[in-house]
């Protein structure tokens, strides 16, 4: 299937195109491995031209557990008309035709303008239907080719692209992995505006103390001369064997990161992270941590943060006085007391699987607390973008809560169902599919 895309309007959401493949037969107990990531993906042409082709390219290196993933690129660039071709290849794909509907992957195009700077946001999310099971050994490649040409217009920007974000979800537990890069060439996004062009942005292993954080970013040793403003998107997983920290919350922080050089005698940069969207992750934002370190070797050093305009009221949170080398990480702080102390004593909840899914028309769930508090419940995309408020009230201990989704109205895709309590949060990853 090729996908032919002009945009001119300063915001326009392409249509979904349906894609199909198939499904790799999960071993028995169905669990996600946790020896071996699950998924590499890289990107063969970084630098993207007018005429260039990204491509890239997705392993599964693992067992052939993965149900449902998904892959996102972006491209910023700066100029009055682009034409973007994408087609997927590769062996899961042969035999099979894209020219019907099919519930089995989705692939979107999207397009944000600030100033007269654009950024294409290109996505493919497959799922491998139970319909049609295909076994597949270890080691089969998936390519997803994105054409890009440009019109010959003027101040088109090469920049640096790689896969943005990977997500897999084992059917049989209802849990989403974040594959974890498996060296600095392996996926991390990284796209910059001109004013960052003598920033480097790499992969890099998240300290022990923030392993559920999704954020970070490394500067070149260069000092700044200018501002500059990052769009970021981390990814990580703990090593295998290593338990996530019960006493910190996972936090989802895609988005820009307002770098601004400090006067004085040595280089240094201060670093603002809007908030926005954010605060629905996060238990107590008065708590995220900010953490440096020169290099991969070095220990991570805390570092003094405050909020704009005031703690009471975070819009940013910020931090100056960063030495340009090194780099950056974000984390959850510690959760409440109650929620620790309830965590030793017994689970603060129960979630019952989403059904169905994937999803057509509606999604149900159910929530029992065991505690009585005040519980919400939304719905984000992969973006961190707030969708729907699905529930916002008083729960009972003990009383079971039905949840059910309508999600017609929504373009297919994967979404994250957010629970948050007083003692507990906890986010569902949710298909939907046309």
């Amino acid at each position: 299937m090729i996908v032919s895309w002009m945009r001119r309007a300063r915001r326009v959401r392409a249509a979904w195109w349906v894609l199909c493949c198939g499904m790799l037969t999960p071993p028995a107990g169905g669990a996600l491995a946790q020896t071996t990531p699950l998924l590499r993906v890289w990107n063969e042409a970084p630098i993207v031209q007018p005429g260039d082709t990204l491509v890239v390219a997705i392993r599964l290196d693992g067992p052939p557990v993965a149900h449902l993933f998904g892959v996102g690129l972006e491209v910023l660039y700066d100029t009055t008309a682009l034409v973007v071709e994408g087609v997927v290849r590769g062996p899961l794909f042969d035999g099979f035709t894209f020219d019907g509907p099919s519930p089995q992957g989705t692939m979107f195009m999207e397009e944000t303008t600030a100033g007269t700077e654009r950024t294409l946001h290109l996505g493919l999310t497959l799922y491998r239907g139970a319909a049609d099971p295909v076994a597949s050994a270890a080691g089969t490649v998936l390519q997803v080719a994105f054409a890009v040409r440009a019109s010959a217009v003027p101040g088109l920007y090469p920049l640096r692209v790689r896969a943005a974000e990977v997500w897999t979800l084992d059917p049989m537990t209802d849990e989403a992995g974040l594959v974890q890069p498996a060296t600095d060439d392996d996926a991390v996004l990284v796209a910059m505006d001109r004013r960052a062009r003598r920033l480097r942005l790499e992969a890099g292993d998240p300290p022990a103390v923030v392993l559920p954080a999704l954020g970070g970013l490394r500067l070149d040793a260069d000092p700044l001369a200018a501002a500059a403003e990052l769009m970021v998107t981390r990814v990580y997983r703990a090593p295998a064997g290593t338990p996530l920290p019960e006493a910190y919350d996972r936090l989802a922080l895609p988005g820009f990161w307002q770098l601004e050089p400090t006067q004085g005698t040595v280089p240094a940069a201060g670093v603002c992270i809007p908030l926005e969207g954010v605060l629905d992750w996060v238990g107590r934002p008065s708590a995220l941590v900010l953490v440096q370190r020169a290099d991969a070797a070095s220990p991570w050093e805390p570092r003094a943060v405050r909020f704009e305009p005031s703690a009471a009221a975070p819009e940013r949170l910020c931090a100056d006085g960063l030495v340009p080398a090194g780099e950056l990480a974000v984390a959850g702080g510690p959760r409440a007391t109650a929620a620790e102390g309830l965590a030793r004593s017994g689970p603060a909840f129960t979630l019952t699987p989403l059904y169905p899914q994937p999803a057509r028309q509606t999604v149900s769930t159910q929530l029992t607390v065991a505690v009585p508090q005040t519980v919400r419940v939304d719905l984000y995309d992969l973006r961190g973008r707030h969708v729907a408020r699905v529930y916002d009230g008083y729960l009972p201990a003990g009383q079971p809560l039905r949840l059910t989704v309508p999600v017609r109205r929504w373009p297919a895709g994967l979404y994250l169902l957010r629970i948050v309590g007083t003692t507990f949060q906890a986010t569902r990853p949710l298909a939907i599919v046309r």
